[in-house]
């Protein structure tokens, strides 16, 4: 029996900070046509691999590192970019998006089997990412 391949992009395992980053570096210093170890210097070898793999399955470089049109208007487009960034995941990634009714959509209410912290996951992931808000799908 032959094994079944999917051809559907893997979803990136990768920093969001570290997109947001570079992606606004761009925006300052221009869009390179390549994304090399030149380009990313300063990120270790094991992240820069992990980096490019995800702009790969989001479309943002090909498989020859050459950046896509995609990834220039998320650069030239500060204002567009958190709309642009939602259509690519939406487009991408549509079973992972696309919640159903009955999807989880915020931390666990507190009960009984709630870990006593001083505060929660959730809570720290707020603090963390507040400055994504834009970014939410």
């Amino acid at each position: 029996m032959a094994e079944e391949t999917s051809t559907a992009p893997v979803p990136p395992y990768m920093s969001f900070a570290t997109l947001l980053n570079q992606v606004e570096r761009m925006e300052r210093e221009g869009v390179p046509s390549r994304l090399d170890r030149t380009y990313l210097v300063g990120m270790a070898g094991g992240t820069r691999n992990q980096f490019k793999m995800g702009l790969r399955s989001l479309g943002l470089i090909n498989e020859n590192d050459q950046v896509t049109e995609t990834m220039v208007r998320l650069a030239k487009d500060a204002e567009g970019r958190p709309a642009l960034l939602a259509e690519v995941l939406r487009e991408r990634f549509p079973s992972l998006v696309n919640l159903d009714e009955n999807a989880t959509r915020g931390p666990p209410p507190p009960g009984p089997a709630a870990p006593s912290r001083r505060c929660s996951t959730a809570d720290s992931a707020d603090q963390r990412y507040s400055g994504d808000a834009p970014y939410v799908l």
